[in-house]
């Protein structure tokens, strides 16, 4: 019966989301929005509809239209970026990136992206969009990486609806176009680039009538991010923390890129000290209620993964004492990492929640926590006390196996080095035969990379690629590392680097953890090949494992691609 009144409840909102959407030029509907949140879990729900959906609402579009189409396919540049007044509203990733725009209502009416150089049925999901639009509206388009191999002759005659003539890219070429449905290719701008020659198209185009300025945008689903008022905090109840008008904000900018470069300036200040730029970091005091740069905001402020809501997780909330000062945090927000720390919230489900006391030493501790939710790592060179102190908290919470904080706790104390770097496996002895096993699951399906030599779990356990490397010869672990080749830029580089290093005939085990395709390009998928991986493309978000050699050919290894379920491997070597 409980679950019938939560499905009903989440029912619900969708529904009030969907009236929103369809009448978001009256007042009331967006402010019907805005008293969802009278309890966590309502909030929660507007959020994740509105997520669901891909909408996020903010001022802009006024007349006239200034567009800018700019493509460049894998070799040359590597983006789609789709301008309108100066902010891009492109998805940005593999394949055709759309922005759609309706110009009677003055609106984003969509954002959206098909993968035509693998997604199998991609360009039949691309055709029921095109049909979708209606006729009038403009349609701005651009290739990014690759966009020719599975686009197939039904997908470039949808194209032809929007005013294109003669699509054809090439592999990895470039393509842009500022084009209307139903137009005529005469009326339409269109540009196509090799493989060497990124393309670009400006064009202005006047509103017909001063509509409304609101609009829709759907982007990725988490480009917001926010910070809870630290004056709201103290307050017995969580629930407190949903009603006030200073409760919640959103650090709002004028492209979701800026918006993330100040928030990761305000989070290396929070957990390392460190003012890069003192007018941000301001700026963002003032937004959540803090006068002036002070020690206390490190006590204050805190974040909520939004990823736990659709879980129903009901976990406890906790209060942190730092120098005397009381503060109420929900338990999962501290502990769970979403992927970038980016759209942060959590359903508070009862008004009066039962509340655990985790006692902390010192301030130092505090920004450990946060320095791990934010990088994943922990600093490798802690104090004795310090690193008793999280291992305090993490036994008293319970961490699941999967934490990656417990995982690096456990290296620490395992190497028995909390006050030195941790070292490289070199002296690990391995008794012949090797049993492997190699497992992985994206964020979506489990979020691990593990990587068992007789049953020992040698990997990193962090997000991207990780790899384990076997000497065969003198039977040691050679390494074990970690790359972040989805948000890290130079992760790319640094894998490249590593492979090369390897020895030739070294087993190399290799497994993702959360999203390892973000920054992958056409060199780290070559390096990758030296391993006797084939055709690396677990997608975003996916799974995929290895367990290869250094110079075998792919038809003498193991490999697993896994779309959103884990996969895992398993192999004896005698």
């Amino acid at each position: 019966m409980e679950n019938n009144s939560e499905e009903q409840q989440k029912s619900s909102i969708f529904d009030k989301f969907k009236s929103w959407k369809a009448n978001l030029q009256n007042e009331e509907y967006r402010n019907q929005t805005i008293k969802l949140a009278r309890n966590g879990l309502l909030f929660a729900g507007a959020i994740f509809a509105m997520r669901k959906y891909g909408h996020y609402l903010e001022k802009i579009l006024s007349k006239p239209f200034k567009i800018k189409v700019e493509s460049a396919g894998v070799l040359c540049g590597n983006y789609a970026r789709i301008y309108v007044n100066s902010i891009d509203y492109s998805q940005n990733t593999r394949g055709l990136n759309f922005v759609v725009i309706d110009p009677k209502e003055s609106i984003i009416w969509d954002s959206v992206s098909y993968d035509t150089f693998d997604g199998v049925g991609d360009y039949l999901h691309m055709i029921k969009f095109i049909d979708s639009i209606p006729e009038g509206f403009i349609v701005l388009a651009a290739v990014k990486d690759e966009a020719s191999a599975r686009v197939h002759e039904e997908g470039i005659n949808a194209l032809r609806k929007i005013g294109a003539k003669d699509y054809n890219p090439g592999f990895r070429g470039s393509w842009a176009i500022i084009g209307i449905k139903g137009a005529k290719p005469d009326y339409i701008l269109q540009k196509t680039g090799n493989q060497q020659t990124p393309v670009k198209i400006e064009n202005k185009i006047s509103l017909q009538e001063d509509f409304q300025k609101y609009y829709q945008n759907q982007q990725n689903c988490d480009t917001s991010f926010s910070l809870l008022n630290g004056s709201t905090m103290a307050h017995s109840k969580i629930i407190e923390m949903r009603i006030g008008n200073d409760s919640f904000i959103k650090l709002k900018e004028a492209s979701p890129n800026i918006e993330k470069e100040n928030f990761d300036i305000f989070m290396n200040w929070i957990y390392s000290g460190e003012i890069q730029n003192q007018d941000i970091i301001e700026g963002i005091c003032d937004k959540i209620g803090i006068n002036e740069i002070n020690e206390k905001i490190k006590e204050k402020v805190y974040f909520e993964d939004f990823s736990n809501w659709y879980k129903q997780d009901n976990s406890k909330d906790f209060s942190i004492f730092v120098e005397n000062e009381k503060v109420l945090v929900h338990k999962d927000m501290i502990f769970s990492r979403c992927e970038l720390f980016r759209g942060m919230f959590l359903s508070v489900n009862d008004q009066t929640p039962q509340v655990s006391d985790y006692s902390s030493r010192s301030k130092e501790s505090i920004s450990e926590f946060m320095k791990f939710l934010y990088t994943n790592e922990i600093d490798q060179n802690l104090s004795k006390e310090i690193y008793e102190e999280l291992t305090d908290a993490h036994d008293y919470y319970g961490l699941s196996e999967n934490s990656g904080f417990q995982f690096e706790l456990e290296r620490i104390h395992l190497l028995n080095l909390p006050s030195k770097p941790i070292q490289k496996p070199e002296k690990t002895k391995l008794l012949k035969p090797f049993n492997i096993q190699v497992e992985s699951a994206g964020l979506l399906c489990g979020n691990y990379a593990r990587i068992y030599v007789n049953s020992i779990d040698y990997s990193r356990n962090t997000r991207g690629l990780n790899f384990v490397i076997i000497d065969p010869e003198t039977k040691v672990i050679w390494d074990s590392v970690a790359f972040d080749v989805h948000g890290s830029e130079p992760s790319i580089r640094n894998m490249i680097k590593f492979i090369d290093s390897i020895p030739e005939g070294f087993i190399v085990l290799a497994a993702v953890k959360d999203e390892a395709t973000n920054r992958m390009n056409y060199e780290g998928r070559n390096s990758l090949a030296k391993i006797g991986a084939k055709d690396y493309n677990p997608g975003y978000r996916g799974s995929w494992a290895i367990i290869g050699r250094k110079g075998a050919k792919s038809r003498k290894v193991l490999q697993k691609n896994g779309n959103q379920h884990p996969v895992k491997l398993s192999q004896k070597f005698d």
